[in-house]
């Protein structure tokens, strides 16, 4: 794409917008700060959240495999209940895995360079 195109890019979107072009790329520098502040927290809170539910599989795993320990009668037997937390956290692992993955090239490219973010943004408008 060359600075012709892309310049008549900016210039359709300003006018649609009714602003001038140099506001509308400040506009979108400072959007390419804001998007990595956004996906870094979003990231750090699929991490939370995520180690919390790992968390609380893990005690009710442990919960269960004490009381069927202890000889009560219950529905489920150990084997099931260490099949479904394994499962369980195999699928949260790979859903932040994949998410990170995709996030993290987009967070950094907002973050290190801003008219990249801006300029791919257009594009892809």
């Amino acid at each position: 794409m060359d600075t012709n195109m892309l310049t008549s890019l900016l210039e359709k979107l300003a006018t649609r917008l009714g602003v001038g072009v140099e506001l509308l790329w400040g506009a979108l520098i400072k959007q390419a700060y804001i998007n990595c502040f956004i996906k870094t927290f979003t990231c750090m809170f699929v991490l939370v959240l995520s180690g919390i539910v790992l968390y609380i599989l893990r005690k009710c795993y442990r919960y269960y495999k004490v009381k069927t320990k202890n000889g009560s009668n219950s529905v489920m037997d150990d084997d099931f209940i260490c099949q479904l937390t394994i499962v369980v956290s195999v699928i949260i692992i790979l859903f932040n895995t994949i998410y990170l993955c995709t996030t993290f090239s987009d967070v950094v490219i907002s973050f290190s360079n801003p008219n990249y973010w801006a300029l791919k943004q257009i594009i892809h408008r």
